[in-house]
Formats: structure tokens, sequence, C-alpha cells
């Protein structure tokens, strides 16, 4: 598993960042559009 970094914006409109752990950058892409709907990136953490 590896971490990924997800940026998107919270429900005031503001940047957040959360962190997940994917097998892949396209689960943690996966991961954030069912957590967050629109993000703005997903990165490699670490």
């Amino acid at each position: 598993m590896l971490t990924y970094s997800i940026r998107y914006r919270d429900v005031c409109g503001r940047w957040s960042v959360a962190f997940v752990q994917a097998v892949s950058q396209f689960d943690a892409e996966a991961i954030a559009t069912c957590r967050y709907g629109a993000f703005h990136c997903v990165s490699r953490f670490g």
C-alpha cells in the first residue's frame, strides 16, 4: 500500500488535504472521487 495526498475543496470552499492508502494512483483517485467528489489532484506522498 502506498500513501497518496488528495487536494480538494471542502464544503466552505477552502483547499484541504487528505491522505489515503491505496495500491495505485488509479485506486487513490477512485477513493478521492467517492469521498470528496470533485478533487484537484492526487499525488504520491513520501
